[in-house]
């Protein structure tokens, strides 16, 4: 059986008031019901590294907001799942549903405000990645 898990992390950056939570999505493959948990659960990580201001970054599991059951097969245009709400205004209705621009899919990833979590190790990856080339290496090591 396919599950949906939704993980629960807060990500505080040292000398910064705001913390970040992410609550991330994920697929579990489980038997049943208390395995999806167990397996859920064990997605959760705790970490810690610095960003490239020098700044410790600390990344901590807190839970599970939700494990859902998926009944459809996994294919194009099955239901993963839905939300059911009852007596809603016509004004509510239409808050709900999203101009093309304020999907996720449309969104500019730039555009995020808050502390910098970013990872410095890979940061200082990717700069090496791009000076090689530039300098003309495809960054294999054949």
């Amino acid at each position: 059986m396919w599950y949906i898990a939704d993980l629960i992390e807060e990500i505080t950056v040292e000398g910064e008031a705001d913390n970040v939570i992410h609550i991330n999505s994920i697929l579990i493959e489980a038997d049943d019901d208390e395995a999806a948990y167990a397996a859920a659960t064990a997605e959760g990580y705790n970490d810690e590294y610095e960003n490239p201001r020098g700044q410790l970054v600390q990344f901590r599991f807190l839970g599970l907001r939700d494990l859902i059951r998926i009944y459809d097969d996994l294919e194009h245009g099955a239901e993963l799942m839905y939300e059911e709400r009852v007596g809603v205004s016509q004004k509510d209705i239409a808050s709900l549903v999203s101009a093309r621009g304020d999907l996720a899919v449309f969104r500019n990833p730039e555009a995020r405000n808050g502390p910098d979590y970013t990872s410095k190790e890979i940061v200082e990856e990717a700069e090496r990645m791009v000076r090689r080339n530039r300098a003309g290496g495809d960054g294999s090591s054949t």
